[in-house]
């Protein structure tokens, strides 16, 4: 049976996946210990769980895939002065990058401007996570109007493919 709209669940989270869908990390499904079926004969999902931040350098610089979602990522950062290391959490955009030959890696990025972008288009409907392909393009530093620093700016775009 699929659901044909989304359902309330516990805690106000909204349960989207079909009751017929593949087991996958991209597309998990709610599965206990009794009813797990023979996991030998499974296939591995194309994309682990881990990720490595994307950090760019140039201007013009992109990643092409999907959209994961924004999640909080906890990084230990050390204080030079005191040389004491705190738990940083850091809002962290999630995005599945296709590689050469159709592999898939996970990123992520920290930038609030980047978030915030992502944020919008995800509440908006303009991105669908896991679905929508699009690109983040690095456009480089601006200076912040408030302080002396200057922060990275993205463009972000979906992408349209072409069905022969």
């Amino acid at each position: 049976m699929i659901r044909t709209k989304a359902q309330p669940i516990e805690n106000n989270v909204v349960d989207l996946i079909p009751e017929t869908a593949a087991v996958s990390v991209v597309n998990p499904a709610p599965l206990t210990l009794a009813v797990l079926p023979d996991l030998s004969n499974a296939t591995e999902a194309p994309i682990e769980l881990g990720y490595q931040y994307w950090t760019p350098v140039n201007v013009g610089e992109f990643k092409r895939g999907l959209i994961i979602g924004i999640e909080n990522a906890h990084y230990e950062k050390l204080d030079d002065a005191t040389g004491e290391i705190t738990d940083l959490e850091l809002r962290c955009v999630i995005f599945a990058e296709q590689k050469p030959g159709g592999t898939w890696i996970k990123v992520s990025n920290g930038s609030k401007r980047l978030v915030s972008v992502i944020e919008q288009a995800l509440k908006s409907g303009a991105i669908m996570p896991g679905k929508t392909p699009v690109q983040i393009k690095y456009t480089g530093k601006r200076k912040n109007s408030t302080n002396g620093f200057s922060c990275d700016t993205f463009e972000v775009k979906p992408l349209q493919i072409e069905v022969a």
